[in-house]
Formats: C-alpha cells, structure tokens, sequence
C-alpha cells in the first residue's frame, strides 16, 4: 500500500514542542480563569456600590481589601 502512494508521510512535532504547546495551553486557561474571578468579584462588589477600578498587575487583591476595609468602617 506504500508503494503505491496510499499512505504518505507525515510531520511530527518532537517533544519538546508538544510540551512547550501545552504549557501554552495551561497558562492561557489560568489567566483566563483568574480574569473571570475578578469579573466576579468586581460583578459582587459592585452589588454594594463599591468599584474596584483599574488596577494593575498584582494589585486586584489589595484594593479589594482596601474597599472591605473602608467600607466596613464606615458602617460602624
């Protein structure tokens, strides 16, 4: 069946592409996961007049701690 061209070669990716590739994959899932995390706990905090704002790279987490805190001492 080779001989007569019913088969032909293909490419395969070696290893260490197929491992960069997933990788990849992995790292794209989790960002995507953690961008929808904070949709939600903007969406949430927002349920209680508190906005968050545009925050950088590591900072979500702080001024969210920063609107709790400040918006609990203002109930008391």
């Amino acid at each position: 069946m080779m001989r007569v061209g019913l088969y032909r070669s293909v490419h395969v990716k070696s290893e260490a592409s197929m491992e960069k590739c997933i990788l990849l994959a992995a790292r794209k899932l989790v960002q995507g996961q953690n961008q929808a995390i904070e949709n939600d706990v903007r969406g949430l905090l927002r349920s209680f007049g508190l906005k968050a704002g545009p925050t950088g790279a590591g900072t979500f987490d702080a001024r969210v701690r920063q609107l709790v805190e400040a918006s609990r001492t203002c109930r008391d």
